[in-house]
């Protein structure tokens, strides 16, 4: 079976995009924006990728467990055209992202360009610098090839779990499985449960267990800054937090400074350091880990925090410390192995562990080729994932459409290795690690999206106020540029009355709540700019 969509009178690129979840759809959007024609390949049944909660999980396809919450708002998670309904939570369920998704795919009408139960398994060079893509039909077993300008290799990074090895682990007679494969709480009650790894699906997975465990013992190497969904007057933290205004404050001032004042914040909420979760990293240098009930389950001691594991025994653990505690079940939470099966050698030698190659995150730097394979969604943003893989596709395909250029293979190679210089933690989830706002911002510019905001302060103040002092949320990058959308500054506006609208009884005054969420987040702003400039006087006065 082959599949070649190029048009004859037109003779347009055909772009073969891996994958139809979170990163794929937009992808998929952005190759017709820009006139090239595009094929997506998704290996199971449906759209949504990791955000399709499956029972029994499959090897090699990201999953959720049965009560996933998003970790971002939906205002904040949002693609930069497409809102979200004004009815939907504000942290949504795995199944209401599904659901966006759906929304979004049917929109735009992405769904004729996806071909379902299609496994890709190899991609190879042609002669002709184009792409050779083959797998199967899952259904069928039918074999499928394709021949393509362009690949956007869109299939996420959280499929093939990092399996580490501890001595003993193999003597272990209880159940050892990785978080990939964690469903429910349920299968874990009244057992004695270590969850080996405290990042995202960690302390979730231990904070969901401690309400029917025996007990849950959490053992991290570095510890966490926790931050929680919940922020001021009610409101989505991350709303308060990723602003342009606070964003100019931490450019202009001492990085000690701005990092001491956040840390002060987490600290309000509970005191990292007496709950021994303190790590030696800054607040500013890494993604927190978002969850509210943690430090009130680690208060009434149905979760224990514990070191780094030195060895298992048949019935017990044993910690670097040298205490040790019996544990029926091993849950390892120890993250993900950026692998690709299907890459041709030379690509795949790009993403290595602990380090990756990419020019912006997305081009393999440094190959006398032309650009044809891109990598989109293999980020791990400080703040919002979904709009920063709709940032990479748009800017992606302006290069594929040759509305852009690339720089030279040393300068691309040059800025990937001083990428990958600068990390606060040399692990392999921070190899790919950015901060939203700047990395935003410099995708934007590439494409002519970013928004003057000089301009927008004479012409429109009140937009201005809301995308500098408000949340700096993704419908800023639709107000000009390349397929600006004319209801980005409605979007904008509208924000507050629907971050306000599933929390206000039929009964009660829309308006008031709006008015209480906006200033809210102007209280916010002006609170920690408050707290910056005085840090910053006593500073000087010392």
């Amino acid at each position: 079976m082959a599949h070649d969509g190029r048009n004859d009178e037109a003779k347009r690129r055909l772009v073969v995009v891996i994958g139809a979840g979170s990163s794929g759809l937009p992808s998929i959007k952005s190759c017709l924006e820009e006139g090239l024609d595009v094929v997506c390949f998704e290996r199971t049944e449906g759209l949504g990728g990791l955000w399709r909660y499956r029972e029994v999980p499959l090897e090699g396809v990201g999953s959720v467990a049965r009560n996933t919450v998003l970790n971002s708002s939906k205002e904040f998670s949002a693609y930069s055209d497409f809102p979200p309904g004004p009815e939907a939570p504000n942290y949504l369920h795995h199944a209401g992202m599904l659901e966006y998704l759906r929304l979004y795919s049917e929109k735009f009408h992405l769904e004729p360009h996806i071909r379902y139960n299609h496994l890709v398994t190899s991609i190879r060079e042609t002669d002709d610098c184009r792409w050779t893509v083959r797998g199967t039909d899952t259904v069928s077993g039918t074999p499928f090839e394709a021949t393509a300008d362009a690949v956007m290799v869109c299939s996420g990074h959280h499929a093939v779990p990092k399996l580490p090895s501890f001595p003993g682990l193999d003597e272990f007679a209880g159940r050892v499985i990785h978080a990939h494969d964690y469903r429910r709480a349920s299968a874990f009650e009244d057992r004695r449960v270590l969850v080996v790894g405290l990042g995202n699906s960690g302390g979730d997975i231990a904070a969901e267990l401690s309400y029917v465990a025996a007990q849950v013992y959490v053992s991290t190497r570095r510890g966490t800054w926790v931050a929680p969904r919940l922020g001021p007057h009610g409101q989505p933290m991350d709303l308060t937090l990723c602003t342009r205004a606070l964003n100019t404050a931490r450019s202009l001032l001492p990085f000690d400074l701005t990092a001491r004042a956040y840390e002060h914040r987490l600290n309000r909420h509970f005191d990292h350091k007496l709950y021994q979760l303190q790590p030696s990293h800054r607040a500013l240098d890494q993604q927190p880990f978002v969850n509210d009930v943690l430090p009130a389950r680690i208060l009434t001691g149905t979760i224990q925090i514990r070191g780094n594991v030195s060895r298992f025994s048949r019935d017990s653990v044993e910690f670097e410390d040298g205490s040790r505690v019996a544990v029926d079940d091993v849950i390892l939470a120890t993250g993900y192995v950026k692998k690709y099966a299907f890459l041709p050698e030379d690509v795949a030698a790009c993403i290595t562990e602990g380090r990756v190659e990419l020019f912006k995150f997305i081009f393999p730097a440094g190959r006398h080729r032309p650009p044809a394979m891109a990598f989109i969604g293999l980020v791990d943003p400080i703040g919002s994932f979904w709009p920063v893989a709709e940032m990479q596709a748009r800017y992606v395909c302006r290069v594929l459409s040759g509305k852009l250029d690339l720089p030279d293979v040393d300068r691309q190679a040059k800025e990937a290795a001083k990428r990958a210089s600068v990390l606060a933690v040399n692990s392999d989830r921070y190899a790919t690690q950015v901060h939203w706002i700047a990395y935003m911002d410099e995708l934007a510019s590439l494409i002519g999206a970013k928004p003057n905001l000089s301009l927008m302060a004479l012409k429109d103040p009140a937009l201005f106020r809301r995308c500098f002092a408000g949340p700096c949320l993704s419908y800023q990058f639709r107000l000009e540029g390349p397929h600006a959308w004319a209801g980005a500054r409605d979007a904008i506006l509208g924000s507050p009355a629907r971050v306000a609208s599933p929390l206000t009884p039929q009964t009660a005054p829309e308006d008031s709540m709006v008015r209480r969420v906006a200033a809210g987040a102007l209280d916010v702003v002006a609170s920690c700019g408050i707290m910056i400039a005085l840090s910053y006087a006593i500073s000087l006065a010392i």
